[in-house]
């Protein structure tokens, strides 16, 4: 990469799991970055030869393809609250419903999800402690490999929860999403990672307005930015979302 200033790259909650799941794979079978030199075509043959379930194919590739682009550039990995709550979210709910499953007294019961009150009931102290422990250890592998992360910003909080709802009255995008995006906002990121083509379409679209309209909406969402957080960011300095297949700084 050129340049004195790195890439700050925010990741989506699927493209952080993918990274972890692709850390612990490359763990166990001894590939890049832990054997080999760097990710490349043999990687991705490696993975399609030695995995049965093709649904995870794309997952692990994923990983390994944004874990490469954060690994070989001068790269800083801005974490996000909301992203990791989600994480947390759904790891504890498989948690215990694997749990529910394995104890459950009775024989071919269907099991379409779990309350918040039944999750509270089948997740031990053990598994948070656990399921904290492994979202941790991720970023400290990251960091083991060079990768600037960074802290997580508690005096943000509120700026990005105003900047998000100011976002849902501009343009619709799913909430989660205007979290995320206006944390990366916040965290002055210059790349948001995500598989959403939607996510991404939305923020390119404020990146890099092509009508008349768009242009409006992204001149409204750097006034608002500036109001709810007093930073001044033009439009074209707002992150931008590339596929991961194509990722460059």
């Amino acid at each position: 990469m050129t340049g004195d200033a790195p890439c700050v790259v925010m990741l989506d909650t699927n493209v952080l799991h993918s990274i972890r799941l692709y850390l612990s794979y490359a763990t166990r079978h001894d590939r890049y970055p832990y054997g080999g030199s760097d990710w490349g075509n043999a990687e991705v043959a490696f993975i399609k030869q030695n995995l049965d379930e093709r649904s995870a194919h794309q997952a692990l590739i994923d990983g390994g393809r944004v874990f490469s682009f954060i690994h070989s550039n001068s790269v800083e990995l801005a974490r996000c609250a909301a992203v990791e709550a989600e994480m947390f979210n759904l790891e504890a709910s498989s948690r215990a419903l694997r749990t529910a499953v394995t104890q459950s007294s009775v024989d071919g019961r269907w099991f379409s999800g779990l309350s918040p009150e039944e999750i509270n009931t089948w997740l031990t102290p053990e598994d948070r402690r656990a399921i904290t422990k492994s979202l941790e250890d991720t970023f400290e592998t990251l960091d083991s490999f060079g990768i600037r992360v960074s802290d997580l910003d508690p005096q943000s909080s509120a700026d990005v929860m105003w900047l998000a709802r100011g976002i849902m009255t501009m343009v619709y995008m799913d909430p989660m999403d205007s979290v995320v995006y206006a944390n990366a906002l916040v965290a002055a990121a210059t790349h948001l990672v995500t598989t959403d083509r939607p996510f991404r379409d939305m923020v390119n679209r404020f990146k890099n307005p092509s009508s008349g309209s768009a242009r409006a909406d992204a001149r409204e969402l750097s006034s608002l930015l500036s109001r709810c957080t007093g930073m001044e960011l033009a439009y074209s300095e707002f992150p931008v979302s590339q596929k991961i297949a194509n990722l460059s700084p």
